[in-house]
């Protein structure tokens, strides 16, 4: 009985494990590298705007510090579909394309000495990109 008991919890460990591991996985971003231009896509669910923006630093800096041939970051941005309802009162199940931020001068990002740090001093520049993008009023 103990060593039913016992396998029955490390079972139960290990899928709590892998369903972490999935949840992380979904929830960051993937980078694609074309050239020196180190691409992301990143989807929200609904947000206030400056924690999207201070999200978008944070995937900046990541990126950079990570790619260090990268000359150039282009994050893609979108709301997630399902979670939304647009100005028409439709809640579209498809991803809304709000656009891309393009940041090059990436020897300056890496300056900073954490993702933190340069998530204070940049998140009101995306927060302010973001604004003009398509679909932003979604984001509170």
């Amino acid at each position: 009985m103990k060593i039913v008991g016992r396998w029955l919890k490390l079972s139960g460990s290990i899928f709590l494990l892998l369903g972490i591991l999935v949840l992380l996985n979904a929830c960051s971003p993937s980078v694609k590298v074309e050239g020196d231009v180190a691409k992301v896509e990143k989807s929200f669910t609904p947000t206030k705007a400056d924690l999207a923006a201070w999200e978008v630093a944070e995937i900046v800096y990541e990126t950079a510090k990570a790619f260090s041939n990268a000359k150039s970051v282009e994050v893609s941005l979108k709301l997630a579909g399902g979670f939304y309802t647009d100005k028409y009162g439709k809640k579209p199940s498809e991803d809304l394309v709000m656009g891309v931020v393009v940041v090059r001068d990436l020897d300056e990002v890496r300056r900073y000495v954490d993702k933190s740090n340069y998530a204070n001093s940049n998140k009101s520049l995306y927060e302010a990109k973001m604004k003009e993008m398509n679909y932003s009023y979604l984001l509170k």
